[in-house]
């Protein structure tokens, strides 16, 4: 009798309480927390004029409100644009209201599943499909859909035309973040989306993983297939004759790289023949040097001359030195005239040929014996004879581009001897 007591009062407790709670739910619930979420509720508008006011001051729900009114042209000339700008610039100062909106417009309009990107919502839930249509309606009543609602910098979008795959872990965690900003300031019905987000995110992660399995099965099992198409001999030597191919090419490759090597190593014995050689025949006695300026001495005092190889002439003598004055007078690159001045200042010659004047002549002659004698000095000490010597020494001039050193025989007038010029007649 107790029990039966006990359980009618139990089953009154509950119907009691089931009655007050349809009760209350008549007489309204708190928008936000035990009811859906109202964008905009008229009961919270502020006034155009002390929106305008608060927003200067960075009042985010200044900013809120201010993209209400552009968003439906409530005394102002409608610009989604505009709205959408003066929503974005709530969200970054973290209006709750602003926020969720904000989360909602992102989550209908720009996420998106990669396997329904055009087929709507069809794989979901009816419940859960009715909950985003709901959302999709309340932005679209309040023109939201052709705001000007943009993605953070840094969030790419990988589905293209501003939609983002639910898998893109940024761009749904950028979304989650917005709900968890409306929760944290009051509005806890955002929790459900987050589920929702959350849900549509591994519903999407495990059908991507599923066609993945399933293709591979496919592939599987079409080899399994195919293979009876295949004849095992011909595979075989295809494999074979792949194997040579890779075999040739390799052996290919190492006799060019041991050419390449062998190529390096001639090069570099030629350079160094080459150095030894320029060594060897640097020593070559290819002028008189030091001695020439003996020899032009000797020449003077034979003579009673100056000889004079400048370059310049100047028809200006002293008198009464008792010498002669030789002049090798250059024309563009060597002296084409010769000019021969007695001691009286008066020129006696006047050639373009050395031999014309005997002190030229036996200059020339006197350095060429002069040279002979030194090279041949130099070829005796090698073991060669002259002949020997000059015949290896022109080869080795043949076979060296360019040439390591000047001509042999080196002008006859190179410096100016002890001139003197006096400063008139």
């Amino acid at each position: 009798m107790k029990i039966k007591l006990i359980f009618v009062v139990l089953v009154c407790a509950i119907f009691a309480g089931e009655a007050l709670s349809q009760s209350a739910a008549r007489e309204g619930s708190i928008p936000g927390v035990t009811a859906a979420f109202i964008p905009f509720p008229e009961k919270d508008k502020i006034k155009f004029e002390d929106a305008v006011e608060r927003a200067k001051e960075n009042d985010p729900k200044a900013y809120y409100w201010l993209s209400y009114y552009f968003f439906n042209g409530d005394g102002v000339e409608r610009d989604a644009v505009a709205g959408g700008k003066f929503l974005q610039t709530a969200v970054g100062l973290k209006d709750p209201n602003a926020c969720y909106l904000a989360g909602l417009y992102f989550e209908v309009y720009a996420l998106r599943d990669e396997d329904d990107l055009f087929e709507g919502y069809a794989h979901l839930p009816e419940n859960m499909r009715r909950s985003i249509f709901d959302v999709a309606r309340v932005l679209t009543l309040n023109y939201i859909n052709l705001a000007a609602l943009k993605m953070p910098d840094g969030v790419v979008s990988d589905l293209g035309g501003g939609h983002f795959s639910y898998t893109n872990d940024v761009a749904s965690g950028y979304v989650v973040d917005l709900y968890l900003t409306a929760v944290n300031g009051g509005l806890t019905c955002a929790t459900n989306d987050i589920v929702r987000l959350k849900l549509l995110s591994t519903q999407c992660r495990e059908r991507i993983a599923a066609r993945v399995v399933a293709k591979e099965k496919e592939r599987a099992r079409s080899a399994a297939a195919l293979n009876l198409l295949v004849d095992p001999n011909k595979e075989a030597e295809e494999a074979r004759q792949q194997e040579a191919a890779k075999e040739e090419e390799l052996a290919l490759r190492q006799a060019e790289l041991e050419r390449e090597r062998q190529a390096e190593l001639e090069r570099k014995r030629q350079e160094e023949e080459r150095k030894k050689q320029w060594e060897y025949w640097s020593t070559w006695p290819n002028g008189l040097g030091e001695e020439y300026d003996k020899l032009v001495l000797d020449a003077e005092k034979k003579f009673n001359c100056v000889i004079d190889n400048s370059g310049d002439f100047m028809n200006v003598w002293i008198c009464g030195g008792d010498k002669s004055l030789i002049v090798g007078i250059t024309g563009n690159w060597r002296h084409d005239r010769y000019c021969k001045i007695d001691p009286d200042g008066k020129i006696v010659t006047w050639t373009s040929r050395e031999e014309d004047l005997e002190e030229l002549k036996w200059f020339k002659e006197e350095e060429a014996r002069r040279l002979d004698e030194l090279r041949t000095k130099w070829a005796e000490g090698r073991g060669m004879s002259l002949e020997e010597a000059n015949r290896k020494y022109d080869e080795w001039l043949r076979s060296s581009s360019p040439c390591p050193f000047p001509s042999r025989r080196s002008p006859l007038m190179r410096r100016a001897g002890a001139a003197l010029r006096g400063h008139g007649k």
